[in-house]
């Protein structure tokens, strides 16, 4: 991360004019987004300033999410597989915890994935995160969630990851059959206890027990022959 002190002082954009894809995230007077050009930016929303701006391994259009952790906010931000090579390949889906006050970064992990890099935007396909990752809370309330697309080849494949919010240590992962855009949901019973949600690229949708990453069931929503995907949240 690096201080920018003037509104003014876009070096970091290399010329540019960078479009945002990321929906904003907020915490008292500052705000979080990520652009286009791999930059976490913190923007003073009192003096229209940017405060800090993190530099990601990869692209990124997931909405920051923020949490409170002992009176500091934290970034919970991940990667698509976008600018790594051109073609068919397999790359490094990257995941961090930030300090909101100051840009630093807490920890950083990644899992294997597969993207498509074509000759024109429109035939790219990305592999990564491209859904939210879940903030636990309950009986999960030590971990964050990510799901990763694409982890067995290109269009194949998810993998749900829980990491110690902590440390950013493996806690459990869940592998799925069939790639997904959609964001992980976190469900609760009255005692705490948490499951999952998330539904696929082939009309299934899958119950994931929270605290260990087991499938509980899923269903089928649609015959394959239905072309029915679900790629919502």
């Amino acid at each position: 991360a690096f201080l920018l002190n003037r509104s003014s002082d876009l070096s970091f954009t290399q010329g540019r004019y960078l479009g945002v894809e990321s929906s904003a995230a907020v915490y008292g007077s500052y705000c979080y987004f990520m652009d286009n050009n791999c930059n976490l930016v913190c923007l003073d929303l009192n003096t229209m300033q940017m405060v800090w701006v993190f530099r990601t391994a990869d692209d990124s259009d997931l909405s920051p999410v923020v949490q409170e952790e002992n009176g500091i906010p934290y970034i919970y931000i991940g990667t698509e597989v976008d600018n790594q090579s051109s073609g068919q390949y397999n790359g490094a889906a990257y995941t961090y915890k930030i300090n909101g006050l100051t840009g630093e970064e807490v920890w950083q992990t990644s899992q294997s994935c597969y993207t498509y890099n074509g000759e024109t935007s429109a035939t790219d396909q990305s592999g990564g995160c491209v859904g939210n990752p879940i903030i636990g809370m309950g009986n999960i309330s030590n971990l964050v969630i990510f799901s990763y697309s694409m982890t067995d080849g290109l269009t194949s494949g998810n993998r749900l990851v829980a990491y110690n919010r902590d440390t950013g240590t493996e806690v459990w992962h869940y592998d799925m059959n069939i790639y997904t855009y959609s964001s992980p949901v976190a469900c609760y019973t009255e005692d705490g206890n948490a499951y999952i949600i998330i539904a696929d690229n082939f009309g299934q949708i899958h119950l994931v027990n929270g605290s260990t990453g087991e499938r509980i069931t899923y269903i089928q929503v649609s015959s394959a022959a239905s072309g029915v995907t679900f790629e919502a949240s």
